[in-house]
């Protein structure tokens, strides 16, 4: 039976550094996406129908 070659040790620590950055964090996203997206307000009560970013007046309802 022959040894497997031996790597280096440069080859060997780029490859851990390279494993431990795709798994950073895995847990948390996981977690976070079982979640789901928190429950808030995007345009609150009282927000200016006039503002650049106010949502859209349908026709429906500007007809009322």
């Amino acid at each position: 039976m022959v040894p497997a070659p031996m790597v280096s040790c440069t080859q060997q620590s780029s490859r851990i550094r390279a494993r431990k950055t795709r798994k950073n964090g895995v847990k948390t996203k996981r977690a976070n996406r079982a979640q789901g997206t928190p429950p808030f307000p995007i345009h609150p009560e009282g927000y200016d129908p006039k503002a650049q970013d106010a949502r859209p007046v349908t026709v429906v309802a500007a007809k009322k």
